[in-house]
Parts: C-alpha cells; sequence; structure tokens
C-alpha cells in the first residue's frame, strides 16, 4: 500500500476537507442567480473531487493507481482554484473568504504537485 488507510490522519487530506467545508458554506450565502448556481455547483463539485481523489488514492492497488488519483487530486485542487477566481471576479460571495480560499488551494496545488511528481516508489 503506497498510501496509508488511515487517509483521514493526512494533513493534507484535512486541509482539503476543511477548505471544502469552507467553500460550500461560502456558495450557502451567494444570493440566488443563474450565474451563481452553476458557479457554486462547480467549485463544491471540483472541490469535493479533490478530497475524494485523495480518499481514492488510499485504495490503490499500485504505486501508479496512488499516483493518478493524486494526479486528478492536483488537476482538481486548479479547476477550484479557477472557479474561485470566477467568483471574485464576478463580485459572488464574500471577497475576504475567496482570497483566502485561493491562497489555500494554491497551497494545496503545490503540495500535491510535490507529492506526484517526487512521489517515488
Amino acid at each position: 500500500m503506497v498510501w496509508s488507510k488511515d487517509y483521514k490522519k493526512k494533513d493534507i487530506w484535512q486541509r482539503c476537507f476543511k477548505a471544502a467545508v469552507r467553500i460550500i458554506k461560502l456558495v450557502r450565502k451567494i444570493p440566488y442567480s443563474i450565474e451563481g448556481k452553476e458557479i457554486s455547483k462547480q467549485v463544491i463539485r471540483s472541490a469535493m473531487s479533490v478530497v475524494a481523489n485523495l480518499t481514492e488514492a488510499s485504495s490503490g492497488y499500485s504505486y501508479k493507481d496512488f499516483k493518478s488519483s493524486l494526479n486528478i487530486a492536483r488537476k482538481e485542487a486548479c479547476e477550484t482554484d479557477c472557479w474561485l477566481r470566477v467568483l471574485y471576479s464576478v463580485d459572488l460571495g464574500n471577497k475576504e473568504e475567496i482570497v483566502y480560499l485561493g491562497r489555500e488551494y494554491q497551497e494545496i496545488i503545490k503540495i500535491l504537485s510535490a507529492i506526484v511528481f517526487s512521489k517515488k516508489r
């Protein structure tokens, strides 16, 4: 097993989970509009996908499977960052919270990139 079965104890998993929860709380406060609804769905989906793929990596049967799940998590973190930038740019949501989450996802992307590109069996 490449990744511990105790994936919930991993700092990166906890960090991604907490960030996803903050995103859900952020979008709950966005006023209803067509664009708000669509962007909210996308940012929640991508943020939760990061957590789901880190969880999936814990059950990988090979290094290739593990690395694939981590790489998908990294790509989803990049997508989440993109949606946060859109929210900020169109003035949807609390700007301070969006900036905080944007910085958090930039750090998450760096951490996941380091794991994906440096992890050797």
